[in-house]
């Protein structure tokens, strides 16, 4: 399996951005390609400009090697 991209954030509780507010995180993907969660994050974030506690950031999912192991 390739690494996956998600894009995930939504309206924080307050400026310090550690806990989200019930309901309002996001999460979007997965996508195959850097660029393709960037420009899904870029929409998201031009969205939500005028939001002061809404943030949103790509991470990406490698490959379990364990799960490869179990699954041969």
């Amino acid at each position: 399996m390739p690494t996956q991209y998600w894009v995930i954030g939504g309206e924080y509780a307050d400026q310090r951005f550690n806990q989200l507010v019930a309901g309002a995180g996001r999460a979007l993907g997965p996508f195959a390609s850097y660029e393709e969660a960037e420009g899904v994050w870029r929409d998201q974030t031009g969205a939500s400009r005028h939001e002061a506690f809404t943030r949103f950031t790509i991470v990406s999912c490698a490959p379990n090697p364990r799960r490869e192991k179990r699954a041969a």
